[in-house]
């Protein structure tokens, strides 16, 4: 009796740990898109598998100093960016799907990176 008692909390205990790690797994579905230029831009993401780039899959308008966030509805695959000022185009890249923040700089630049998402504490 002792000895199935023991196995089924063993058994509770490696379920518990799987799923928490699953949880933990789980990709964020938000990018924050920061427009830090002082002027006016235009942002455009595209599906990576896209060669051409010509029809965008997401496309924000941004204000000076301004932020948007874009819920990619659990969709973490690599994707392209393209940046305009007014008509032109200031900047092409490829950003890996992991990514959560693009931010915006002056003059044709823009940067992206991963934060660690913030978790409540008890």
């Amino acid at each position: 009796m002792k000895r199935t008692n023991i196995f089924t909390l063993f058994a509770i205990l490696l379920t518990v740990l799987f799923l928490s790690g699953y949880a933990a797994a789980q990709p964020l579905s938000y990018v924050e898109i920061s427009n830090r230029s002082g002027e006016k831009r235009k942002i455009c993401m595209y599906k990576d598998s896209d060669t051409v780039s010509m029809a965008a899959y997401k496309c924000f308008v941004i204000n000076p100093n301004g932020k948007v966030v874009w819920n990619r509805n659990g969709n973490r695959s690599d994707f392209k960016v393209k940046v305009f000022r007014v008509a032109r185009l200031l900047n092409y890249r490829r950003v890996p799907g992991h990514m959560n923040r693009i931010v915006m700089g002056a003059g044709s630049g823009f940067g992206f990176d991963y934060v660690q998402p913030k978790r409540n504490k008890p």
